[in-house]
């Protein structure tokens, strides 16, 4: 009992807050594919890699109608088949400070920017044809090394409610995996809550 009153308690608490001091959250899921032909993954075939992008945890603060800064923690998941018997996945990570800034007013749709800096970590694993998804063994998965990563994004902002919009857009990173420079574009969409 008394920790369901102390979780009320602070959920009130944070929710008077956030309306107080115009706190955010974004969200959001996207497709994307590789800008160019580096990859931090060996190539062991001609197909086109799966790639899911999403926007796992942002948390932004207003410093105008059309301004907010924050952090992000962004992902994305690229899988390709390595032979007849089994696939690779690469899970990319980028934790970065961030800013977007509306070209119009909170209530009306606008045109956005965004811009990230951050770190940029990732994660190889090879599994089987016949267990996608598990893996293998544990010494096939292998840590990459980290390094600095980017992400330039425009798109459009439709609002729903108050402040809250619907944010429809297209992303480019560019991070450093292994010593190596992997760029992608993709497209996303997700919400400004």
């Amino acid at each position: 009992m008394y920790k369901t009153v102390l979780f009320s308690f602070l959920l009130a608490v944070t929710a008077a807050v956030n309306a107080q001091t115009n706190w955010h959250a974004l969200f959001s899921l996207g497709v994307q594919g590789n800008a160019d032909d580096q990859r931090p993954m060996p190539k062991f075939s001609e197909s086109h890699p799966t790639q899911m992008s999403a926007d796992l945890a942002g948390i932004y603060y207003a410093t105008s109608p059309q301004s907010l800064v924050g952090g992000v923690v962004s992902g994305y998941r690229q899988t390709d088949q390595t032979d007849e018997s089994g696939w690779q996945a690469l899970h990319g990570w980028l934790y970065s400070v961030s800013g977007i800034k509306f070209f119009g007013p909170s209530n009306k749709a606008s045109a956005y920017v965004r811009g990230d800096l951050g770190i940029s970590q990732g994660l190889l694993t090879k599994t089987d044809a016949a267990c996608f998804g598990c893996l293998l063994d544990d010494q096939l998965s292998e840590r990459l090394k980290p390094g600095v990563g980017t992400l330039l994004g425009v798109g459009y902002g439709l609002p729903i409610a108050n402040a809250n919009r619907i944010m429809v857009g297209v992303n480019w990173s560019q991070q450093m995996l292994n010593d190596q420079q992997v760029s992608k574009i993709g497209l996303s969409l997700g919400g400004l809550f």
